[in-house]
């Protein structure tokens, strides 16, 4: 069976694009034959004659005839531009979505891959490519010009060719090895940054300086190690051309002395014998960016396969009715082989909140990103209006869902943007999620307002203020069903009441809350207080999870007395 790329298929259905490259291609290709002619006439006609009649003629019509291969180049890099421009239109919101399937890392190392294939055509690098399939005609002019000529420019194409296998077998598994040190390398010196305070703060800076030295170093000798092998056969190769064509002068020689060919043929024969070698010799030297640009293909390719499909348009239906339902939900980590826990089967309807319980690693975390669509359960559904969340289209899913993860990443934009989820709706509505939040007089203390331009994970923001503007953000637009993930974990007391008013709220407006946190004050707000501990789930209305605690508080004092 036959493994669908993505690419290619999208490559292939610019036939357009290349049927106007080819013939650009072939154009240039034959406008190259213009010196050799040229020269080929000036010593067998113009030297011979001593017309300057005929000199000038032959000199004009050579010199529209480069014009118009600078016009046959120039269209086809401009081709190639536009393919590459087109492949990014068609493939940049896939890939987008694919990234974002798979987490943030994966996305910019993607973009970046797909960079590479994109500028691979627009700046282009593919030209030799398209070149190497008229090297058989120019070395069968050479035939014309005399066999021996021609045997020439074939042996030395097959040993050109040859060089270039042994430098992809050679190249293959030393460049991708120097890839991984240098991805290693650039991701640990972007953790690092991201991490400055601590760093800087507890004395660290020539240790990781040292850890990031080390790997930049495994990451410098891979390369080197890889481009060796590589360089020394790039410059054979140029050295081999260089001999090919030397010998062809000097073997055009003996056949003039012989009375063969004429000594014009000489000098055309070693023009046509470099344009034949030249796109070997041209991939052979750029053999490194060629692998390269192979293995992003061959990454994105794959990414592009493993997303789903995204779905065609269709009309989004109103807002769902506010009840969520598990049905033998059972959550685990990406890729385990086994559930974490197995929830028991609930419903909870308009105005309900569920507080979820338990000591850290027990499951909360990932069980609000199910419920958020994040992450596939292990098995069963979850179901929002009577429709399984993780069937549901994300774009129209998000409408009526709000989420605030544990660690609070804003993007670049500005505040209101941020809050508004970089929707171009009316401010209002911004407004009064910030209003319900607690932080509209905080966000009107700003250097400017709503209209404050965060920096990249808001981090102009302290971690309380990024921990506000993401509850806003989460309860924009009243969204049916709220995820809260130790939504006072970075709060002073005057946000936690206000953390508190909010849930308050959102039960009044008939939303469905589920709040995962070990703030035990947000208890009194909530319906059930699900405990996920140790593989375990027990779920209980709040009442009867209070009573535990006080039951279990009134035993430590108890035992602390008889101490």
């Amino acid at each position: 069976m036959k493994t669908n790329h993505p690419i290619s298929t999208t490559l292939l259905s610019f036939k357009a694009y290349w049927a106007a490259a080819i013939c650009f291609s072939a154009a240039a290709n034959l406008l190259l034959l213009v010196t050799p002619i040229y020269m080929l006439q000036i010593y067998d006609r113009v030297l011979t004659s001593g017309s300057f009649d005929t000199l000038i003629l032959i000199s004009l019509i050579a010199a529209v005839l480069l014009f118009v291969f600078a016009a046959a180049e120039t269209g086809r890099r401009r081709v190639f531009a536009m393919i590459g421009r087109a492949l990014g239109d068609q493939l940049n919101a896939p890939l987008f979505h694919a990234g974002l399937k798979t987490r943030g890392a994966s996305l910019e190392d993607a973009a970046g891959r797909f960079a590479r294939l994109q500028g691979f055509l627009v700046n282009g690098q593919i030209a030799p490519v398209f070149d190497a399939p008229f090297t058989p005609f120019f070395i069968l002019l050479i035939f014309f010009i005399h066999p021996v000529l021609g045997a020439l420019g074939l042996i030395g194409a097959v040993l050109l060719l040859w060089l270039a296998v042994a430098t992809e077998l050679s190249a293959r598994g030393r460049q991708q090895r120097a890839q991984k040190h240098e991805r290693l390398a650039n991701a640990f010196l972007s953790g690092s940054a991201r991490q400055s305070s601590a760093i800087l703060s507890m004395g660290m800076a020539s240790k990781i300086e040292t850890r990031w030295r080390r790997l930049r170093g495994a990451a410098i000798n891979a390369t080197l190690a890889s481009t060796a092998r590589t360089a020394f056969l790039s410059s054979l190769t140029k050295s081999v051309r260089q001999i090919l064509q030397v010998a062809s002068l000097g073997l055009g020689a003996v056949l003039v002395l012989n009375q063969q060919i004429s000594a014009g043929a000489i000098i055309a024969a070693s023009i046509i014998l470099g344009r034949a070698l030249a796109p070997i010799d041209q991939i052979v030297a750029s053999w490194r960016q060629i692998v390269d640009v192979r293995t992003s293909w061959r990454a994105v390719s794959k990414q592009l396969r493993a997303a789903p499909a995204r779905p065609d348009q269709v009309t989004a239906p109103p807002r769902p009715a506010p009840s969520l339902s598990f049905e033998k939900l059972a959550i685990a980590p990406p890729r385990a082989e086994e559930a974490l826990v197995c929830l028991p089967d609930l419903t909870l309807q308009r105005g309900e909140m569920l507080f979820v319980a338990g000591p850290s690693g027990g499951g909360k975390t990932s069980l609000l990103q199910t419920l958020a669509g994040v992450r596939k359960p292990f098995s069963g559904a979850s179901r929002l209006g009577g429709r399984s969340i993780h069937d549901w289209a994300s774009e129209d899913r998000g409408r009526h869902v709000g989420y605030l993860p544990q660690n609070v990443e804003l993007l670049p934009g500005s505040v209101i943007e941020n809050i508004a989820r970089f929707a171009n709706d009316a401010p209002d509505k911004a407004f009064d999620a910030a209003n319900a939040a607690g932080c509209h007089k905080m966000i009107l203390g700003l250097a400017d307002g709503y209209d404050t331009v965060i920096g990249a994970g808001g981090a102009y923001l302290s971690a309380g203020q990024r921990q506000l503007i993401g509850i806003a953000r989460a309860v924009y637009d009243d969204p049916a069903l709220v995820l809260l993930d130790e939504p006072t974990a970075n709060a002073d007391a005057r946000a936690i009441n206000a953390v508190a008013t909010l849930l308050g709220a959102l039960k009044r407006k008939d939303a469905v809350i589920v709040v995962a946190s070990h703030d035990l004050r947000l208890l009194p707000v909530a319906t059930y207080v699900l405990t996920l501990q140790a593989g375990k789930a027990a779920l209980s209305t709040q009442t009867e999870y209070a009573e535990h605690l006080a039951r279990a508080a009134k035993a430590v004092n108890l035992e602390r007395l008889a101490v």
